[in-house]
């Protein structure tokens, strides 16, 4: 019984291995032409998220850039994909990026115990002598972006159930960033049209940081795909974005940084067009 035990071990990783590599037996007759894709997933942009504004205040003294400070959010992405050979294919695809929030830590960074503070958190105080708080909270600011572009792909296990591939494409890109000036509405609230030092209340320059931006942009990643049918597949890819992004969209060029994002999707294709192998 045990010999009989052991064997069915030794077995189950040959026959794992075969699950894997071996080629759909459909796949011998029909070859997949054109497929919809549809994938949901996460991105964040990156970059450097500060620079330093003067170098007699100090290395832990920085001002933020502002695509790089974005928070993470939800990606979704649909494409019609037109495969050329098994090798080789093609996708033209549509894709929407939200960014539900934007964070710049303007604490003490030289003090261990301080506690991060976003930059676009306020405080209004009743005077500058007592210091009796009257409103608190923080502005909102979210950024979108909306794609549309063609991307090549090339398989290396065609007909296999684990199929990895890469992809580079362009991408034409609407990016746009929106700014609530919370600070100022409750201000406006109080009645004030000076502030507790004796500044006039005035709309914060966030607001025109950025506005938005129509231009080209370059995707690469990778991926891999496993066959559940000759019609379904679910796939997972990572992929780089980069957007050059224009300084005179910028009213305060110290915060211009290009767009960068990292994204990872999961998603499923669904064959649409099959022809007859010759």
């Amino acid at each position: 019984m045990n010999k009989r035990i052991s064997g069915i071990r030794l077995c189950l990783p040959v026959i794992l291995m075969i699950m894997i590599i071996a080629p759909n037996p459909l796949d011998a007759q029909f070859e997949q032409k054109l497929s919809l894709n549809i994938s949901a997933g996460y991105f964040n942009t990156i970059g450097s998220t500060g620079w330093q504004e003067d170098m007699y205040l100090g290395t832990d003294y920085y001002e933020p850039t502002l695509m790089p400070n974005f928070k993470g959010g939800p990606s979704i992405y649909a494409g019609i994909q037109y495969n050329f050979s098994r090798h080789f294919s093609i996708e033209f695809q549509l894709g929407y990026s939200f960014s539900p929030g934007w964070f710049f830590d303007a604490s003490d960074t030289s003090d261990p115990d301080a506690e991060p503070v976003n930059s676009l958190h306020y405080e209004i105080f009743a005077d500058t002598v007592n210091w009796e708080l009257l409103a608190s909270g923080e502005n909102y600011m979210d950024m979108t972006n909306m794609q549309m572009g063609i991307a090549p792909r090339y398989y290396f296990g065609p007909g296999n159930r684990f199929n990895p591939f890469i992809f580079a494409g362009i991408s034409l890109n609407y990016t746009s960033a929106y700014f609530e000036d919370l600070e100022y509405e409750a201000y406006q609230s109080l009645g004030w049209s000076v502030d507790e030092f004796g500044d006039p209340v005035e709309p914060s320059e966030l607001i025109n940081w950025f506005d938005y931006q129509v231009g080209l942009g370059i995707l690469v990643g990778a991926g891999v795909e496993y066959a559940l049918n000759d019609s379904w597949g679910l796939f997972a890819t990572a992929s780089y974005h980069f957007i050059p992004l224009n300084d005179a969209s910028f009213l305060n060029d110290a915060k211009y940084a290009d767009y960068h994002d990292f994204s990872i999707h999961f998603g499923a294709r669904i064959s649409i067009l099959k022809s007859k192998e010759l």
